[in-house]
C-alpha cells in the first residue's frame, strides 16, 4: 500500500513521499511502528490520522499527539487508523522518479542486508498451528519452508 501512495503521489508532481516506496505494507502499519527509510520516517510527513478506537469511538489527531520516536508511535494499542494525512511539495515528476528509481536498485541490488539476494540467514519465530513457537524459527531466505509457510521468492516492492 505504501508503493500505492508513492507512485499516486509521483503522478501527481508531489514529492518527499518517494521514501515509502521503500516500506511494505499498509499506510496504518507505517503510522503505528513510524516506519522509516532512507533518511524519512512517517512521521516526517505525517500531519495528522483518523484512528478509530476498540469501543467504536473515531479519534482525529494531529501527528504532533501521536508520540512518535524510532520505530514507535505512542498511540494507544486499540486504535486502528483508518486514514492518514500527509504532506508533501510540488516536485518535478522527473526529479521524484530518479528517486524513487534509486530507492527500488537499492531494494534489489546484491548486498549483505538483503535476505533475497545473499546468504544472510535469519531467524524469525514462528507460530504453529497449535499455536506454540517453533524454536529455530523460520529462515529468512527465498524458498525456505516449514510448516506450509514459504519466504516468497519475489521481493514485495
Amino acid at each position: 500500500m505504501n508503493i500505492t501512495v508513492a507512485r499516486k503521489a509521483r503522478d501527481n508532481q508531489i514529492g518527499g513521499l518517494e521514501f515509502l516506496s521503500g516500506i511494505p505494507g499498509s499506510v496504518g502499519g507505517a503510522v503505528r511502528m513510524n516506519a522509516g527509510a532512507y533518511q524519512n520516517e512517517i512521521r516526517d510527513a505525517l500531519i495528522g490520522v483518523t484512528a478509530l478506537d476498540r469501543h467504536g469511538k473515531f479519534h482525529k489527531v494531529p501527528a504532533i499527539e501521536l508520540g512518535f520516536s524510532y520505530r514507535h508511535c505512542a498511540a494507544p494499542d486499540d486504535w486502528i487508523f483508518l486514514s492518514a494525512q500527509l504532506q508533501g511539495r510540488q516536485e518535478q515528476t522527473k526529479v521524484i522518479i530518479a528517486r524513487m528509481r534509486e530507492i527500488s536498485e537499492a531494494l534489489t541490488s546484491r548486498h549483505a542486508g538483503c535476505a533475497h539476494h545473499s546468504s544472510l540467514r535469519v531467524l524469525l519465530p514462528f507460530p504453529t498451528a497449535r499455536g506454540t513457537r517453533v524454536k529455530d524459527g523460520l529462515p529468512l531466505v527465498c524458498g525456505a519452508q516449514l510448516h506450509g509457510a514459504v519466504v516468497s521468492a519475489v521481493p514485495q516492492v
